[in-house]
């Protein structure tokens, strides 16, 4: 019984999550495991910058 409820909610997960659309989650994941984790880290920093200062551009006005 318990194995044909995990099977049921398995297959209504890849049925209705949006993570498992065309395979596009895993395909994803793939691309992140080819990132260079120095380029992240620099592309992550960039975006906090640039959400800094349209933050103090916001609060100014």
């Amino acid at each position: 019984m318990f194995t044909r409820l995990i099977l049921l909610a398995w297959r209504n997960r890849c049925s209705s999550d949006e993570r498992t659309l065309g395979g596009m989650f895993y395909e994803l994941c793939d691309k992140m495991s080819e990132l260079n984790w120095a380029v992240a880290l620099t592309q992550l920093l960039d975006l906090l910058h640039e959400a800094l200062a349209w933050t103090k551009n916001t609060i100014k006005k």
